[in-house]
């Protein structure tokens, strides 16, 4: 069965890299022999240019409908003086999309490799055998992750402590997401 791909190029630079993601998506595939279906449309103000929208119901429609989704940049300068009816998630195509997939944060890796070390801004000492993982929030307007940020890791259990009370199924997602201990408790 295919892998179901829904490719947003979103703006400026961001179809170049989708389409280079692409290309080197359907490399990685072929040498494990996972077929890919991949899709593409458009989102935020390349959206906007063309229906008048940032995101199109139908795009939606596609991600709930796909087992991943590739996400260029989005916005532009140009843009800024629109105004557009709603909240935070109706100014934004990829906030929009965001808050119908319900995804609340993202995961990025870094890793040092000792082939790299000379080129880093870092002294090797220090920077040597790094492997983490930042997790980003990407709740927008609501944003539980300035104070979470502004506390201390506890290096101990690579826990965020987190005090303050959240309401919003967002928020609550997130929080329950930074505040997961390495050994899958919550504090």
């Amino acid at each position: 069965m295919a892998l179901k791909v829904l490719a947003l190029g979103g703006d400026g630079i961001g179809p170049e890299v989708v389409d280079a993601a692409l290309q080197i998506l359907e490399v990685a595939s072929k040498s494990i022999g996972l077929p890919l279906d991949i899709s593409e449309d458009v989102l935020g103000w390349t959206a906007w240019e063309r229906y008048g929208t940032v995101i199109r119901p139908t795009t939606l429609s596609k991600a709930h409908a796909c087992d991943a989704l590739l996400v260029g940049a989005v916005g532009d300068p140009k843009w800024d003086h629109i105004v557009i009816e709603g909240g935070p998630e109706d100014q934004d195509g990829l906030m929009k999309l965001r808050h119908e997939l319900q995804v609340f944060a993202c995961l990025r890796w870094a890793r040092a490799h000792d082939a790299l070390l000379k080129r880093t801004a870092f002294k090797p000492e220090v920077i040597s055998n790094t492997d983490l993982i930042v997790m980003r929030e990407l709740c927008g307007g609501a944003d539980p992750a300035l104070e979470l940020a502004a506390r201390h890791v506890d290096l101990e259990t690579r826990a965020l402590p987190c005090s303050r009370e959240y309401h919003s199924p967002e928020n609550i997602s997130t929080v329950k997401l930074f505040d997961t201990r390495a050994d899958g408790s919550t504090s």
